[in-house]
């Protein structure tokens, strides 16, 4: 994930404005909702944190949907709004 972070010239996320839909996003999850999916918070000490799911789930195996707590996952912002301070992401990011 280092790596990941390096080779992309991630900026660690210190706060909401620094967030565009589509941006990459690194972040750890921190827990599990039934209907909503995962929620995971940004790296960078921001303490963001936003529901995060899967889209495309279909093309994915079981096993790499499954997500432990305290995992450290890739996410893309799918929906900010400003107004509420509310971001999302989707998880599949490589399919």
């Amino acid at each position: 994930m280092i790596d990941w972070l390096v080779e992309n010239q991630h900026t660690p996320i210190t706060g909401f404005e620094q967030l565009s839909k589509g941006q990459l996003v690194c972040g750890t999850v921190i827990r599990k909702h039934p209907k909503m999916g995962y929620f995971v918070e940004l790296a960078g000490g921001s303490a963001l944190s936003a529901p995060a799911r899967f889209v495309h789930a279909e093309r994915m195996p079981a096993s790499a949907q499954e997500l432990q707590i305290g995992q450290t996952v890739v996410a893309r912002v799918s929906s900010i709004d400003p107004e509420r301070k509310r971001f999302a992401l989707i998880l599949d990011v490589g399919f």
